[in-house]
């Protein structure tokens, strides 16, 4: 019986095309991948009499398909003797707030330069994928790798060029890792790779992958830049710290015996 000029422009539907049609011919609510449809939320109030909150993460749809995100709630008009004599659905757009909410939520897990898990990330996952490993006595190995003389081409062609650098290196390990994989950067030109279920020996089939990948990848400007690794399997109830510290000793160590 009415829709205000908001409701109206965040719809896209007129006073005209709305009032007198049924509300799930006018309001198009869905919530989340599922494409769930929530009108039912009108019959729950009708029925209980009490009003209800949007749950998360419902879309609206416009005339055009255009997805708002949307919060608000349904409630009951209450006339005479107490008696339901209508609904008032009141919603608003909240599309800005969730996106800004959800680039800090990647932010907070992703490395801002290039999308790989950040350091915060490694250390919150690594409890539970060491805990699962003990529990069900499953091997977990670690990649370490380390590019080669990075300094010289920050220092030779400037930052945004090593950042490119950078970017391109993290799609090379990227792709040549499983989806059950935590590829990060955990700082400068330094990355890490956690790979449950896998062997010491596996993980270095891995790691000569990626190496020769890298070794392979002409950058524009710089060329090569090769990297070097430290394999490391870990040891059953062994800590972060030292388990990392054995990788490290075997990066250090190809690093002596000449890089890539």
């Amino acid at each position: 019986v009415l829709i205000n000029k908001m409701a109206q422009m965040l719809t896209g539907c007129s006073e005209e095309q709305a009032c007198g049609q049924k509300f799930a011919d006018t309001i198009n609510l869905t919530q989340g991948q599922e494409n769930e449809n929530i009108t039912d939320l009108i019959s729950r109030v009708v029925e209980t009499g009490e009003s209800l909150y949007l749950p998360k993460d419902v879309i609206l749809l416009d005339m055009q398909n255009k997805e708002y995100y949307i919060a608000g709630s349904v409630s009951p008009i209450i006339g005479e003797n107490d008696a339901i004599t209508g609904i008032v659905f009141s919603f608003y757009d909240v599309t800005e707030t969730r996106e800004k909410q959800r680039r800090i939520e990647y932010l907070s897990h992703h490395d801002q330069l290039t999308g790989l898990y950040n350091r915060n990330f490694v250390e919150e996952i690594l409890g539970t994928e060491m805990a699962r490993a003990d529990r069900y006595h499953q091997v977990l190995s670690m990649i370490i790798l380390d590019l080669d003389h990075f300094k010289k081409v920050n220092d030779t062609y400037g930052h945004p060029i090593g950042d490119k650098v950078l970017k391109e290196t993290a799609a090379i390990t990227a792709s040549n890792v499983r989806k059950a994989d935590i590829p990060a950067r955990i700082g400068g030109e330094e990355f890490i790779v956690i790979m449950p279920q896998t062997s010491a020996g596996n993980a270095m089939t891995v790691a000569e992958k990626i190496r020769v990948m890298l070794e392979q990848h002409e950058h524009p400007l710089v060329g090569k830049v090769c990297a070097s690794f430290g394999v490391a399997e870990r040891l059953s109830g062994e800590s972060f710290e030292d388990w990392y510290k054995r990788a490290d000793a075997a990066l250090y160590q190809a690093k002596q015996g000449g890089r890539n």
